[in-house]
């Protein structure tokens, strides 16, 4: 079945805790007063007090994220048995003081993406070994607020995802239970978020990754694709149109800053590589379109085909496109070579290019 997705402003512990302080930011009001409704999660505490100004709560949520990202480093190291013990004492002060700022954020703001931040942020806290936030998560898996109840089994999943990074048997065990979650909740927003950060770290091994790939409804690599869909200036046209040919095809926004960050480098890629049978085809998420054409009007070098899709959105879409930039890699033969081509296509591209069409190599 398929997950209503909508756009996670991030899946690793830097991105999302930044993301986090970006939204609020957003939904701030210059000054909360009245006194908060109790926050759906088990640990309130912050929800008893008197609402501070919400600038305050972002402030110190920004403190407290960048000392958590000091403090931890990458995220590998999370799932890195031999650095767990080490990192517990130094790291999960510092969430614990998140978990009840996202309370106080969310309680001030009524913004769900803290309250979805709180539980991934006590999944990571089980996961260093904190016995309340164990207890937090087994108990609040039994509640009868069917909320509550979902979003502690999902952090649990995680956490046991995460603790058997390199062990492929445990996880297929903790995927086949999640399935379960999948199948009773397929709008779940917090599920496909939660999918989407096994997805991006821990998975034992590429079968791992592809059943993660399947339940989000994402394409199988190694298998034919093609994209359809019609032009600017409203032509039919189809990524097998271009076969014999390598395809980058690249889903971005005018909106999306990394996304026209990366242009120049693509720019120099294309224009390098063209002429050898490489191609770009761009997939904008931009609704409605009239940026995107003042956009290409005034950067005439991005000048790949860009097909139009209106009803294919960030939030829900055919593709598995669960955020901007995403590029996919098709073969000369219209095969999918991989969904995670950005960052790295320079190198596929230059191997595939080697390579004649039709060479199965």
């Amino acid at each position: 079945m398929t997950l209503k997705r909508k756009l996670v402003v991030s899946t690793l512990l830097a991105a999302f805790l930044a993301g986090a302080v970006m939204q609020i930011g957003v939904l701030a009001r210059d000054e909360v007063t009245t006194s908060t409704a109790p926050a759906s999660g088990p640990t309130s505490a912050a929800a008893s007090q008197p609402i501070r100004a919400v600038d305050a709560i972002v402030k110190d949520l920004q403190s407290v994220s960048r000392e958590i990202v000091r403090n931890l480093g990458t995220m590998t190291n999370l799932v890195d048995e031999t650095k767990r013990a080490a990192l517990a004492p130094k790291v999960s002060p510092s969430m614990k003081k998140m978990v009840a700022l996202l309370e106080e954020i969310q309680a001030a703001t009524g913004d769900d993406s803290a309250e979805g931040q709180k539980w991934q942020i006590l999944a990571m806290l089980s996961l260093l070994g904190d016995a309340d936030s164990v207890k937090i998560l087994a108990d609040s898996s039994a509640s009868k607020n069917k909320v509550t109840a979902l979003n502690a089994s999902l952090a649990s999943s995680l956490a046991a995802y995460w603790k058997n990074a390199k062990n492929e048997a445990e996880q297929k065990k903790v995927l086949e239970t999640f399935s379960k979650l999948v199948a009773a909740n397929p709008d779940s927003e917090a599920v496909s978020e939660t999918l989407m950060m096994m997805g991006n770290l821990g998975p034992a091994s590429r079968s791992i990754k592809n059943s993660i790939n399947a339940l989000l409804g994402i394409p199988e690599e190694g298998k034919p694709f093609a994209i359809s869909g019609t032009t600017l200036d409203g032509k039919a046209f189809n990524t097998a149109d271009y076969k014999g040919k390598v395809v980058l095809v690249d889903f971005w926004a005018t909106w999306c800053g990394p996304c026209l960050a990366e242009l120049p480098e693509l720019i120099k890629f294309y224009e390098k590589h063209k002429a050898e049978g490489f191609e770009i085809v761009g997939f904008p998420l931009d609704q409605p379109t009239e940026e995107l054409k003042k956009f290409l009007s005034e950067n005439k070098k991005v000048s790949w085909v860009q097909i139009i899709d209106v009803k294919q959105t960030l939030g829900n879409n055919k593709f598995g496109i669960h955020g901007i930039p995403t590029m996919y890699l098709i073969d000369q033969e219209g095969t999918l070579v991989t969904t995670e081509a950005r960052g790295k296509y320079e190198e596929l591209v230059a191997k595939l290019l080697a390579k004649k069409a039709g060479d199965k190599k």
